[in-house]
Formats: structure tokens, sequence, C-alpha cells
């Protein structure tokens, strides 16, 4: 896709903050910027997430819970379709998302290391069984970011501390330790 386009589309100020990217393909990523009749920018814009292929992320718990390396090298999968993900208006990344929370509302997949599906709970369990660590848990978010070949990519970044000890903590906004 070129900049500028042949053609600005403009739609309703209702589809900005549920719009999904509308340009055909795999993924899409798309900027909604909202303007004044007079076409003046106002100082609100999103990124908006589309396309036909549904997301999906594999990694290991110990990669995002350091406590867990004791535990065995289980493999998270995480599926979503792209417009489900919501970035947040004037950011580039989404709300950090608990992954103890998903694991109990089963929202990602377990498997061994030879392939096996692991029951959610079974992790869950394991992760609170583990007494004395500081950190159970990690903080999942999506991200749009400029890849080293300066394509937009979407990245999952985690971060080895609850969800709720991160939300609304500017720091957290500019560093990211560790990438999945």
């Amino acid at each position: 896709m070129e900049f500028p386009p042949a053609e600005w589309f403009i739609f309703p100020l209702l589809d900005f903050s549920t719009g999904a990217a509308r340009s055909p393909g795999e993924l899409g990523v798309e900027l909604l910027l909202q303007v004044r009749p007079n076409g003046r920018a106002v100082d609100h814009w999103r990124l908006a997430l589309g396309g036909s292929k549904i997301v999906e992320v594999d990694f290991y718990l110990s990669a995002v819970v350091p406590a867990a390396a004791s535990l065995p090298r289980w493999r998270l999968s995480w599926q979503s379709w792209a417009h489900e993900i919501q970035i947040r208006r004037n950011m580039s990344s989404s709300s950090w998302i608990d992954l103890l929370e998903l694991l109990e509302a089963n929202e990602v997949q377990v498997s061994d290391e030879s392939g096996e599906p692991v029951p959610q709970s079974s992790v869950v369990t394991a992760l609170k069984g583990l007494v004395g660590k500081p950190v159970i848990s990690a903080a999942l978010r999506w991200s749009v970011c400029v890849s080293e070949a300066e394509k937009l990519e979407l990245q999952l970044q985690a971060l080895p501390s609850p969800a709720s000890s991160l939300s609304n903590k500017p720091i957290f906004k500019r560093y990211t330790l560790i990438n999945v």
C-alpha cells in the first residue's frame, strides 16, 4: 500500500472506537484519525487491526514467568482474530492482560514437550503452588511495532509481573523486558 493513497476513506465518527481495518489480506493495520468538518485533525488516533488470518503465538511458560523454570516445560498457545485485539487509543499497544487470568478462563491452550494437551487447571495449580516466589504470573500485551525490515508487525510483549501492577504505569509503556 502506497502513501499517500490515491483515495482517502472517510467513515462516520461512530466507527472510530470500534472500526476494524478494512484493507484486504491476512493481517492489516490501519491508522484511524479523527478529523473535524473543516479538515483539521483532532488529537485522537488509533490503530485498527483486521484480516482473514487468526493470529496465533506459541511460547514457553518459563520464558515469561521465570519462577516457572522448576515446573515442566509447558508450551502455551494463544489465538485471536486480529479485529478482536484492542489497541488503545493514542497508543500502539493493548492494555496489559494477566496470564494467570487467561489460564483460569481457558483462553490459552497448554501442551507438554511431546505436544499432548495439559489441563489449564493443572498449570494454574502449579503456579499458585510456587510458594516463596515473588512472581507467579506474567502480564501480556499486543503491540504494533516496526520490524528490522521496516514493516509493521504485531508483537506479543510480556513482563514477569501481574497485569494489575503494570496498568497505568508510564515507565512500563515505554520499556518492555521480554518479547515473545
